[in-house]
């Protein structure tokens, strides 16, 4: 929290985040080791501009130390990807009702039956 403790004191939000360069702030929030640091930022950014890249930046280094110290991302949702099972009733079903239909129309009709 020392690294943490030295950057709020030498620039608090109200101070990194009106800089107009990002790679200043970007770099400020990189520095960052402890999530409770970020709060306060997070909650300042809200309230003042709300500039959804900066307060994604915020949350996206609160996740990265939240995982990092063993914890879930609070901000962040977690992403559910769909099981096998998930898809195979709709493929068995492809299979009995459309496939048949899809094989009797692979030949393309004569021109003069147009």
């Amino acid at each position: 929290m020392a690294t943490d403790q030295a950057v709020l004191e030498t620039l608090p939000p109200e101070k990194l985040l009106a800089a107009t360069r990002l790679r200043v702030i970007r770099a400020a929030i990189r520095m960052f080791t402890e999530v409770e640091s970020l709060d306060y930022y997070i909650s300042h950014e809200r309230n003042s501009g709300g500039r959804e890249g900066i307060l994604r930046m915020l949350r996206d280094r609160k996740n990265e130390l939240s995982e990092a110290s063993g914890g879930s991302p609070q901000d962040g949702k977690l992403k559910q990807y769909p099981t096998k099972a998930a898809h195979t009733e709709p493929l068995e079903m492809i299979h009995t009702e459309y496939e048949p239909r899809l094989i009797r129309r692979e030949f393309a009709p004569d021109w003069n039956e147009l």
